[in-house]
């Protein structure tokens, strides 16, 4: 079995007991026993801002519940190769947030199509983004 090159207690740790290790330090993490603090917040602000790449049924999906997971959390920008799969998740989101109009807080400035507009939406100041579009369309993909 390959081993790394960190010493443990004189020898090399292997790869099961760094990973056994890791996933012991991740499940106290969860678990609430380490005092772990968000790191995505907006400059002196609470609000996360989140972006949605991706503007499917998935997506539409992903951005609702998203925004239901704290009254903190803003839809700030839309990105779709197509305009038109993104105006019905827009009007979407909204009727599932009427209740709460402010969670959805999406401009004409911030709603992107074309192939480039995942770039964009990453360039508009978005703490957080979701990455709900096919395979072959995701940043990084060729």
């Amino acid at each position: 079995m390959p081993t790394l090159n960190v010493p443990h207690e004189g020898r090399p740790t292997t790869r099961r007991q760094f990973i056994t290790t890791s996933a012991a330090l991740a499940g106290t993490a969860v678990a609430g026993q380490l005092p772990l603090e968000r790191a995505a917040h907006a400059a002196g602000s609470d609000v996360i801002k989140i972006g949605l790449i991706g503007c499917g049924g998935r997506g539409t999906e992903a951005a609702t519940n998203a925004m239901n997971a704290g009254k903190d959390i803003r839809l700030v920008a839309l990105a779709d190769a197509f305009s038109g799969p993104l105006e019905i998740s827009l009007n979407n989101i909204r009727k599932e947030c009427k209740d709460q109009p402010d969670l959805v807080d999406v401009t004409l400035e911030r709603k992107f199509a074309g192939l480039d507009s995942y770039q964009k939406l990453l360039d508009s100041g978005v703490d957080m983004v979701l990455l709900c579009s096919p395979p072959g369309f995701r940043p990084g993909s060729s």
